[in-house]
């Protein structure tokens, strides 16, 4: 491996631009689960025409399209033939009160939205209200399903409800989903954004319906969860007929399945995010380093290398868990060996010293400052050192310096180029 490889600093992906461009797109909305819409008064800001006709207020200012109530329009200069309109619809005049006062009820209208209002003095003056009246629609989301979801983003919801147009967006948790399509007026179909657990390993979401009238809510919650993750397993080297270890790492109450070196192993109960227990079963392949694969609802992770299988017949160092680690060093890592009945004394990695200690039957050494390579790494014991050639990757610390182009369509597709330090093949955007 070249160690060039290693300090790629350019990453191209194409971004879904709705996930950034909308990450706060509902941070303000109301609490009800039917915004209908509250009738606030339209103050008129219409500039009088020269005849002196002028629009004062419309209220109220809203209504919903499936019921409509008589509007007044305050005003003045109103003649007693004066014509109203929404839009490029008349309205119907049903009482006129002298020249300050006309009641109308709006015309019907397909959709949802905001029209101007219009009062026309015919063959004199006419005067408009910019977005005077908006008419609103009932929005019910009635379920969605699957009712959990990964907090990492992707899956994809259906929202099952009433009153649904094209316009309309998926919100989950406060943020617009991603690629919201409107199968009918009773179905909508989105891919869940990423959400921020707030350092638990789930947590439970709204899930609502952004439309014209505002935005509405559905009674149940979702649950977004992270994927299980593995950091290091105590202990680190087992005798190949398996034995009973703990595992550490995030949210590993979400686990359901484990595999070591293929072989299927067995969770123990446990509600904890940071620690659980597991049996691992006899080796499959022998003597020596294997992967930990650990699975659950919500994703899955690989500790490579997790443990070494060791039957005690010779002192050899199989591996370093995890295999890389920052430039800046201070990580601590297992160093899988077997020792037989030497004692570990201290380690290097490439020309650095590093300190070692036994916690929980495992070799735990900090993790020397180093630069960005591949190194080998030396366990110094009582009998003697064992080396392992190109044993350990140091990378840069992960950090993201631009992102260009900065704006895309909202449509996503757009390829993008992120430049920082630390990215490599295996990075995630």
């Amino acid at each position: 491996m070249n160690p060039e490889h290693i300090k790629n600093s350019r990453l191209t992906v194409p971004l879904i631009w709705a996930a950034l461009l909308m990450a706060c797109a509902c941070s303000s909305t109301p609490d009800s689960k039917d915004a209908g819409g509250i009738a606030i008064d339209a103050i008129g800001d219409s500039t009088a025409d020269p005849s002196g006709l002028k629009i004062v207020r419309v209220s109220p200012a809203s209504g919903q399209m499936q019921a409509l109530q008589e509007v007044d329009i305050e005003g003045v200069g109103i003649f007693q033939d004066a014509e109203v309109f929404f839009g490029d619809q008349q309205a119907e005049v049903t009482y006129r009160a002298g020249g300050t006062h006309i009641f109308v009820m709006p015309p019907l209208v397909e959709a949802p939205g905001q029209v101007d209002v219009r009062i026309s003095n015919p063959g004199v003056a006419s005067v408009v209200l910019k977005r005077g009246f908006t008419y609103l629609t009932e929005v019910l989301v009635d379920s969605f399903e699957p009712l959990s979801a990964s907090a990492r983003g992707g899956d994809l919801i259906t929202v099952h409800g009433v009153g649904f147009r094209s316009d309309d967006r998926v919100v989950i948790g406060h943020r617009l989903a991603l690629d919201s399509q409107v199968v009918d007026d009773a179905t909508i179909v989105a891919r869940v954004p990423a959400i921020d657990t707030e350092g638990k390993a789930r947590r439970k979401v709204s899930v609502a319906i952004r439309h014209a009238s505002g935005i509405s809510y559905a009674a149940a919650t979702l649950v977004v969860g992270e994927p299980p993750r593995i950091d290091f397993i105590d202990p680190a080297v087992l005798p190949t007929q398996g034995a009973d270890v703990i595992l550490k790492g995030f949210a590993l109450n979400n686990a359901e399945r484990l595999y070591v070196g293929g072989a299927s192993a067995d969770l123990v109960d446990g509600t904890a995010s940071s620690s659980r227990g597991a049996k691992i079963s006899s080796s499959l392949s022998g003597v020596g380093a294997v992967d930990a694969l650990i699975t659950g609802p919500f994703g899955h992770s690989l500790l490579s290398p997790a443990i070494a299988f060791a039957d005690g017949s010779q002192s050899k160092l199989f591996a370093v868990s995890p295999a890389e680690g920052s430039t800046e060093g201070g990580q601590q890592v297992r160093l899988l060996a077997d020792l037989g009945d030497a004692i570990a004394t201290g380690a290097q990695f490439g020309e650095a010293d590093a300190s070692v200690k036994m916690t929980a039957g495992s070799i735990v050494a900090t993790l020397p400052a180093g630069q960005s390579a591949i190194v080998d790494v030396k366990l110094k014991t009582s009998k003697g050192d064992l080396l392992l050639k190109q044993g350990f990757t140091y990378r840069e610390p992960l950090s993201v310096a631009q992102i260009s182009p900065a704006v895309g369509p909202s449509a996503g597709g757009q390829s993008i180029v992120v430049t920082g330090k630390g990215l490599h093949g295996a990075c995630e955007l």
